[in-house]
This record gives structure tokens, sequence and C-alpha cells, in this order.
């Protein structure tokens, strides 16, 4: 629109626009593009500048448009106000005070905020250098891309709407039935539009494209990113919220929801955390206050982390990545280095069995699920690794056997205020190394497909990782980004360094698992034999099948006869038979009524896709093998 030409009305477009009781402070002070129409603009008063593009329909505004730029096409019915005020930033800049509530770890928003950089910018308060050098550039940012009037971009529709108050929208937004926008920006484009809906208030905020706010969703100092979808009640404040969280009816304050966030539930408060590819049970809540000298304290969920039905923790505490908390935790447990575990709270300690949900078909759902509900349309600018097994996971995991290996088998060990059942011990093993050999023969396989004339020699092997929200990369990388940031002109060349990272993940990851595999076998990465390769991708054939067996034993659990209760149409009891799915079983009315519904864990689509999908990885490391011998 700023490139756009405009000239002053005509006496003759004047004298139409009061006749359309159109009223301005001065008419000079507003200019339209070649094409405008004043017949099209009615019942509607001007302050400030103003300035109109071709097509604008402008009809009932009741107070003023006052200091905007209106673009092409754009329809305003029914609003109460539109008032930019001097010296508007449209939200850039708005401090939020994420994570701790206390604060400590502000973070000033702008359009184009990532989660990577938010993460940086939160979590390495420690590196004061690096910190004051990333707040310099994202100052410099929003200086050089806050206009000097309120705009509208083209194609947006505003109609029967509250106050909008210094507020910037982009091209082809929806706004319908807004309460009220103060001090804030609604990122849109042509390929990923943006809707603001019935009820919605927001206060000192940014939006990003593909989003959707509505139905009476509050928000109060807030960073949405793309793909989100807020509404159903739900309210926020000092928040910041990444790509594809889905958050409705519940509360949340000074959290850090990273991406895929979800929250369904009114019960739900989410408070001083961090959290990625999440889920919050009914009734999930936490603690940040020991009541003590105030909310200083904060929580981080690994990626991946489910909280069940009243899950309840007092922060501080931290879960390691796809882990699942149940009940209450008041010992401030520290399981990082223990992922894919089951947290039960007993009396508010931490009981862990470590593992188990590697063994989940729910996990295996999550993981293929996610990148199902992409949202984002257009430039996607948080980067996101989907993958279940990581070089992050997997350092953990290697981390995890060797701590259970140290294990007395009959006592129960107690790590980081987190106990575990010496019963537990043997099978968190059994999983983890099963991990370890998916990963391995995964990424051999992969390798082997795509260089079928030989296997690229790795590089340089990386063995500490970190997830900086969705982005796996080298922790030495972080910290490389961190020393050369006071050098840095440009928030562009922190983006190019993460997209740089993204970019060379699959390479690394590759590095990673070549020298796991010269590990496994005792001898460098090029001394390795065809046979070697050959043996590897056996392990892995088997490792597949067991992995398959105890997704299917979970799956089975579904469809077990006490979770048919309720399914007998007459309420009687069902009598005892064999299982439903025999054929040569006498089936009850209530094991009819369930397999009718459900069908049988032989007939599950997602469970038949998974078989599937594991027994075609299996195949192609068959073909590999015997090409390989």
């Amino acid at each position: 629109m700023s490139t756009m030409t405009y000239r002053k009305l005509t006496p003759a477009e004047i004298a139409t626009l009061e006749a359309n009781d159109c009223r301005a402070e001065a008419w000079n002070g507003v200019e339209v593009a070649e094409g405008f129409s004043a017949e099209a603009i009615h019942r509607c008063r001007f302050a400030g500048t103003v300035r109109l593009g071709r097509g604008v329909r402008i009809d009932g505004v009741h107070e003023a448009v006052e200091n905007y730029e209106i673009g092409d096409n754009v329809q305003i019915l029914n609003v109460e106000s539109l008032r930019c005020r001097p010296g508007a930033t449209f939200g850039g800049g708005v401090q939020v005070g994420v994570l701790n509530e206390s604060g400590g770890r502000e973070i000033p928003i702008y359009p184009g905020l990532t989660a990577q950089i938010a993460a940086l910018a939160v979590l390495y308060r420690h590196r004061p250098e690096a910190i004051q050098a990333l707040t310099r550039l994202i100052e410099a940012e929003i200086r050089e891309h806050t206009p000097a009037l309120g705009r509208i971009g083209a194609g947006t529709r505003i109609a029967h709407c509250g106050t909008l108050t210094d507020v910037c929208v982009g091209e082809q937004a929806l706004l319908q039935g807004v309460a009220e926008l103060t001090n804030g920006t609604i990122e849109s484009t042509p390929q990923s539009s943006t809707v603001i809906g019935r009820g919605v208030i927001a206060r000192d905020f940014i939006i990003s494209d593909s989003s959707e706010v509505t139905d009476y969703a509050q928000l109060s100092t807030c960073f949405v990113g793309q793909g989100c979808r807020i509404g159903r009640g739900f309210t926020a404040d000092n928040c910041l919220f990444f790509a594809n969280c889905d958050c409705q009816q519940g509360e949340a304050q000074a959290v850090f929801a990273g991406p895929y966030t979800v929250t369904h539930h009114k019960s739900t408060l989410l408070i001083g955390g961090m959290f990625s590819f999440f889920n919050a049970g009914s009734g999930t809540n936490q603690s940040n206050h020991l009541y003590r000298l105030g909310p200083l304290h904060q929580g981080i969920l690994e990626r991946g982390s489910k909280c069940g039905s009243n899950s309840y923790m007092v922060f501080p505490a931290r879960v390691g990545a796809y882990s699942v908390v149940l009940g209450k935790h008041s010992d401030h447990p520290d399981t990082a280095a223990l992922p894919f575990s089951l947290l039960i709270g007993e009396g508010g300690a931490t009981l862990l069995v470590p593992g188990t949900q590697l063994r989940s078909i729910g996990l295996a759902r999550d993981v293929r699920k996610w990148p199902e509900r992409e949202r984002r349309r257009g430039t996607k600018r948080d980067h996101l690794c989907f993958d279940l097994l990581t070089p992050y996971t997997i350092g953990k995991i290697l981390g995890a056997i060797a701590l259970l290996e140290q294990a007395d088998n009959q006592s129960d060990l107690v790590y980081n205020r987190a106990t575990i059942p010496a019963r537990s011990v043997a099978g968190g093993l059994n999983t983890y190394r099963l991990a370890v050999k998916l990963f391995v023969g995964e990424a051999l396989t992969r390798q082997l497909t795509a260089h079928p004339q030989g296997l690229p020699a790795p590089g340089r092997r990386y063995e500490a990782w970190s997830d900086l929200s969705g982005l796996i990369l080298p922790t030495e990388a972080i910290t490389a980004l961190l020393d050369r940031l006071p050098a840095m002109a440009s928030l562009g060349e922190v983006t190019a360094v993460l997209d740089k990272q993204a970019t060379d993940y699959e390479a690394m990851s590759w590095n990673y698992a070549a020298g796991l595999l010269s590990d496994i076998h005792g001898k460098p990465f090029s001394a390795l034999t065809p046979d070697d390769l050959a043996r590897t991708l056996a392990i892995y054939q088997a490792a597949l099948a067991e992995y398959e067996s105890l997704l299917l034993r979970d799956a089975a659990k579904e469809f077990a006869p006490a979770l048919r209760t309720g399914y007998d149409p007459d309420g009687g009891t069902a009598e005892p038979t064999r299982a439903s799915d025999d054929p040569d079983g006498e089936a009850s009315e209530r094991d009819r009524a369930f397999t009718a519904l459900h069908g049988t864990p032989a007939t599950h689509p997602f469970v038949q896709r998974l078989c599937d999908e594991l027994r075609s990885q299996s195949a192609e490391a068959q073909r590999l093998i015997e090409q390989l011998r």
C-alpha cells in the first residue's frame, strides 16, 4: 500500500461524501487512489490523515476513521471506530513476561517472531551480552518496519466490530464481530488469511497469518504464531503461542506455548511453563508460587509430553520428552534424562516408569498426526522437526541406559526426586535399547536407499544436542550463535543461521547415526564392510517386528472386555464369551455393539496404516540386505 499514489478529493467527491452522511475534520486530510468511488462510502467521519484505495467500501463507522491507510477492495461495515494514535507501534516492542511470572525473561514481540528466536531470548538470560544484542536487533527490526499510519490490507473485510485502536491488519483478513482490538498487528496474506471472530478482545498483541482467534477469546500481552487456533472463551495473559497451537476454553498465564501446544478444556490452567507438541488433559494445573517470595518458579515439559486429567505439578519441575504425567507432583522432579517415561503422582511424590511411552500406540499416532495437522500456509517461519527418534532423544536415551544399568535390581532407584521401581528397570532398558536399534537402522536404510552407489562419508559427529522449541540442533551451534550475536547487524543474520541449521539437520543426524554405527561394530566407519551393514539391517528388521508387536499389544488394550462397558444398548449384563473378533465365537450384544462402532485391532484404520508402514520399512531393509550380500 505504501507505494500507491494518492491524490486529494475533488469537490464533486466531497459533495457526494457529504450527501452520504460523511464528515471530516478537514477534507484535505483525505487522499484517495485513482479508481476510488465516493458513492461506496456512507456514514463515516474522517480525522487526521486517511488514505483510501480503489474499491473501498465503508458503511457505518460510528466514531471515526483516523490516521489510516486503507487498501484496495477493503470493506468496513458497522464499526464503532478505527483510530490510530500518534506514535503507535501496533504491538511491536510489547514486553511479554513469559515463563517466569515474576519477570526476568521478558521478550519484545514483533511481526515475524519465531519459536527459535523467542527460545533464544527467553532461555539464555545467563548470556547477558547475547541477549542485549538480540534485543537490539529486535528493536531495530521494529523501528524499520513500523508504519506511520495504521494500515488495513487489500481485500480485508471488517464487519460489525467494536473499537479498533492502533491496529494494523494484513491482506485478505476477516474481522467479524470483534469486540475490541488495541495496540496490535494482524498478519494476513492472500495465501494465508487470518480470521478474528465474534467477541474477541485483544490488547497489546501480534497475531500471525493463517491463524484464527474467535468466539470470545481474550488475549492480553500475547504473541500468536502461524496456524494457531484460539477460541471458545480461552483467556491468555503474557503468553507466546507458536506454530499450530490449538487452545480452547481454558486459561494460560506466562506460558511459552511452543509448536503444537494443545489445551481444550475449561478446567485447565497452564501457568509459568514451557511446552511443545503437548496435550493438556482436563483439569491440568500447575503452581509456580510457593507463597514465600512470589511466583518465582517455572516448569519445562519437553516436546511430546502429555498431562492426564487432573494432573498437577508444583514448579519448578522438568519432564523429559514424550512423557506422560498423571496425578499430583510436588517434589520438583527433573526427569529430562529419562524420556518416554510415565510419571505417576503418589502422595505428591513422583513414581517414574522409564521408557514405557515408546511402546504407546497413542504416541505413534501423535507423531503421525502432527504433520497432518499443519495449518500454516505460505512461508512457514518456525522450524519443526517431527521425527520421534533424533540425536536429541537418542542422546538422552543413551544416558538413561547408562543410568539404569547401574541400578540395583533389588532396590528402587531415586533420581532427581523421582522414584524408579526396581521392577521397571529391565523393561526400561529393553525399550531404550530397542529405540537405539530403530534409530540406527532407519538412518542406515534411508542413506543406502538415497545413495545406492555408496554411503556418504559422515562428517563431524556432535554428541550434545538441544531442542530449540521444535528445531533439533547441536548444542554447540546454539553456543556459537550466542557468541556471534553481538557482532550481527540484523535479525536476518540470526534467521539465516537458524535456517541453515534446519537445512543441515538431516546430514548432521546421519553423522550422529554413523558414529553410533561405528560404536556398535567397534571400528571406524570407513572400515565397515557390507556384511557389517547387512547385520545392522537384520537387527533393524528384528527391532521393527518387536516394535510392531509392542504397539499392537498396546492397541489391543483399547478393545479389552472391560472397555466395552456401557455398549450394551439394553443395559443387560454381558455374558462371558470368547473374543468378539473370533469369527466362531458367540459374541454378546455388548460386543457386537462395540465392534460395530470400533471394529477390531486388526481392522482399525490407523493400526492397519501403522503396520503397513513398519512392514514396508522392513521390506526395504530386506531389499538392501540382499543388495549388500
